[in-house]
């Protein structure tokens, strides 16, 4: 199974464990609030934050009324995992021997083509968090520039994930989708699931790794999971691809709208399964500046990994061999499941991503506490259409299992 480089993921737990030592004289700042039955307020904000869980499971539930204060009630909240994230993210730049000036500097292009609502937001959580507005904008570009432009430009860094997405077509209208986030162990801080509104949109739950929001999650109409495929073609720069699952989860009702957002840039190599209420799924294959896209029949499925399935896709894999053996197996586990039911719900797909043999063709994999450069699951988030699915932080064989929300 693939590794960080160990030198830099080294750096990086020394930093993780001094920041989290440090995170404890932050409790001095103005209305920040550690007790998570504490809802979180300020006099600078319109809207609250709260800590709840949903069977040992824990979410942040934002309510605010404009942008800026949904990021600084939800900078307030998830305090520890954005300053985890930026410790990460500058040990990283170190480690590889970059200037910190020279990856700010292609921060700030991804920053033109972000609306005007989005950097409110990300002047709240500096505000909240004492970062500055260009630390959080660096979490929020961080996945497209290292995977999109820094890895095709300099092939032989270290890449990391082994996320495996599943998508169902039951019935003409009933739908089921699911994922593993698998990541390097130390990345784990960084996770969180958030339940927001805002300005009246629709309510959003979603995973995010630190201050950013990854396009796995929902709304009440549609459903998001999201793989990452390391390629070595050249990415655009555009609007950032957490800055678009945004845009998509806030404004979207239809599976179609949700990927035309998707795709509306091309920032990294992505892998998305899309549901909707009405029943329909898409599976597609990004790569810069195209995309194949599989709309599910009634009966069929899909598996996304960390590569590509489209015979014409797979000459731009940096490493053709991976991810392969985990994906023929999601493949013949839900083929399995759908030769012996008739109907495939949350449960097993639940039951899919628990699949561990101990190979590579594992499909939740387990953390190793002495090494955080093994990427290991960490968190899950399964959906049938309008129903409540699961979701957790962690794995789904060793950690309990919350209800969606929403």
């Amino acid at each position: 199974m693939r590794k960080f480089n160990k030198t830099i993921l080294g750096l990086s737990a020394l930093l993780i464990v001094m920041m989290m030592v440090g995170i404890n004289s932050v409790t001095a700042c103005e209305d920040y609030v550690e007790n998570r039955d504490i809802a979180i307020t300020s006099s600078k904000t319109k809207g609250f934050a709260k800590w709840k869980s949903s069977n040992g499971q824990f979410y942040l539930l934002v309510n605010a009324q404009d942008y800026y204060s949904l990021g600084y009630l939800t900078g307030k909240g998830l305090m520890d995992q954005i300053l985890t994230m930026d410790a990460i993210i500058k040990s990283l730049i170190s480690s590889y021997g970059f200037r910190l000036q020279e990856i700010l500097y292609y921060a700030q292009i991804y920053e033109l083509f972000i609306p005007m609502e989005y950097k409110d937001e990300m002047q709240g959580m500096a505000d909240a968090t004492m970062l500055t507005y260009l630390d959080i904008l660096l979490q929020i570009v961080f996945l497209d520039l290292y995977y999109g432009i820094l890895i095709p430009t300099q092939i032989g860094l270290d890449g990391v994930g082994a996320c495996t997405a599943l998508g169902v077509k039951n019935t003409k209208w009933q739908v089921t989708i699911g994922q593993n986030m698998d990541f390097g162990l130390a990345f784990l801080p960084t996770l969180s699931y958030v339940k927001h509104t805002v300005m009246g949109k629709q309510a959003v739950f979603s995973l995010r790794m630190g201050a950013s929001t990854l396009a796995i999650g929902k709304n009440k109409r549609v459903s998001s999971t999201l793989t990452l495929v390391q390629t070595w073609k050249m990415a655009n720069f555009g609007t950032p691809t957490g800055i678009k699952a945004r845009m998509a989860f806030e404004n979207c009702k239809s599976a179609s709208k949700f990927l035309e957002i998707m795709t509306s840039s091309y920032c990294a190599s992505w892998n998305y399964i899309i549901s909707d209420f009405k029943g329909n799924v898409i599976a597609s294959e990004t790569l810069p500046e195209s995309f194949i896209v599989q709309n599910l029949k009634f009966g069929e499925s899909a598996v996304r990994t960390n590569t590509y399935i489209s015979e014409e896709l797979k000459l731009f894999l940096i490493d053709q061999s991976y991810s392969i053996s985990r994906q023929m197996k999601a493949e013949k586990l839900i083929e399995e499941k759908q030769e012996s039911k008739w109907i495939i719900r949350e449960r097993d797909l639940m039951t899919i991503l628990r699949y561990y043999d101990g190979t590579d063709a594992s499909i939740c994999r387990f953390p190793n506490p002495t090494d955080p450069t093994y990427i290991c699951t960490e968190a899950f988030f399964v959906s049938a259409g309008v129903r409540r699915g699961y979701f957790g932080i962690g794995n789904p064989i060793q950690n309990s299992w919350g209800r969606i929300p929403i």
